[in-house]
């Protein structure tokens, strides 16, 4: 698999607009959403979710299609281990791997293992350029949801607390 391209012009369009033209949301949802991330930020994907316009399996669904890249599944979503087991084998800070809103790990066998990363916005140019410092061979990219990486990170965050308090 090839690295993930930066977007191309179809990529770019709105997501808004992108869902409006599905049917997914409305056009009140759009301006709804549009206002409540004035005031408290993240994107408009995220917003139609808090307003409940959308789910955020169908924001994941529809990003992944816009952007050509897969959505990370339930059976490919790595475990903590496997996430700070690639953490410390490429020396990434936790803390940027948190504001990056990504998990990195690594999949198949040894010799052939691939490095992975799932995220709310895998064509980050941040996120693209560390993963080609990162490891030699191209990663895979996968869109997430939020929730799940919330959840990883969290337990990654406890797992540095609980690391701090032995050492």
């Amino acid at each position: 698999m090839q690295r993930a391209q930066l977007p191309s012009e179809a990529r770019m369009r709105d997501i808004g607009r992108y869902l409006l033209e599905r049917g997914a949301v409305t056009e009140r949802d759009l301006q709804q959403a549009a206002a409540a991330r004035l005031q408290i930020g993240g994107s408009l994907g995220l917003a139609l979710v808090r307003l409940g316009a959308l789910s955020e399996n169908d924001l994941v669904l529809a990003t992944s299609t816009l952007w050509g890249l897969p959505p990370v599944t339930d059976a490919e979503m790595p475990d903590l281990a496997s996430v700070q087991a690639a953490l410390d084998r490429l020396h990434i800070n936790p803390d940027w791997i948190r504001s990056a809103e990504a998990v990195v790990w690594f999949a198949g066998t040894e010799g052939e293992e691939r490095l992975c990363i799932a995220a709310r916005d895998p064509l980050s140019s941040d996120l693209q350029e560390a993963a080609e410092q990162w490891h030699p061979e191209p990663a895979i990219f996968y869109v997430a949801r939020q929730q799940d990486l919330e959840g990883l990170l969290a337990e990654l965050d406890a797992h540095g607390r609980e690391a701090d308090l032995v050492t």
